[in-house]
């Protein structure tokens, strides 16, 4: 794709400025004709001298675009053929790989460090407590609730509070605790419709 602009840098204004406005004119336009067609002007005096060193500047701009454009042409052909390589075969449909590469470099992380991050500790610290262990621990705190129906609870709701997963069944223990205690001192609200 041939490059859409040609550059104007602050350095020919020195020069530009010697020129009066219609030579000026002529001048920009014959640069512009060069740089797209490649046609040479019919200039004198000092608006030839003045395309000649501009036009100089333009062919070092153009080479450079070129070798640009081919370089960034060379480098996707050896990305995306599929003879030189096994890594890119197209678009991939899944991300999975992805995820496998986070778990490494977790797994890094903690081979480094000695101890698992934040990250890691938070994604794999909430374990759902079985009826025992829920059991044992209303019968440790002595307060009534039936282990079963809170087990059963939030089995249905897939350990959600609200809509956050649950982090620690044992404050959710005490959570049923504070809403199963009677409280004398607040009036109930009624909704009447």
């Amino acid at each position: 794709m041939p490059k859409a602009y040609i550059s104007l840098y602050y350095s020919y204004r020195e020069q530009l400025e010697i020129l009066p406005d219609d030579e000026r004119g002529r001048l920009i336009i014959a640069l512009l004709d060069y740089a797209e067609n490649g046609t040479f002007p019919t200039l004198e005096g000092a608006s030839n001298m003045a395309f000649a060193f501009i036009k100089a500047q333009i062919d070092r701009d153009t080479e450079k675009y070129n070798e640009r454009c081919q370089k960034n042409r060379d480098n996707i052909r050896k990305r995306w053929n599929p003879e030189n390589t096994n890594e890119y075969d197209g678009i991939q449909s899944y991300t999975k790989h992805t995820k496998e590469k986070e778990k490494e470099k977790e797994k890094k992380k903690e081979s480094i460090i000695g101890q698992p991050s934040v990250a890691a500790r938070t994604r794999s610290s909430f374990q759902p407590p079985t009826l025992d262990e829920v059991a044992a621990y209303c019968r440790e705190r002595n307060n009534g609730i039936d282990a079963q129906r809170f087990l059963d609870h939030y089995q249905a709701n897939g350990w959600m509070v609200g809509k956050a997963k649950m982090k620690d069944w044992r404050a959710a223990v005490r959570n049923w605790e504070r809403q199963e205690e009677p409280q004398p001192d607040k009036p109930r609200m009624k909704f009447l419709n």
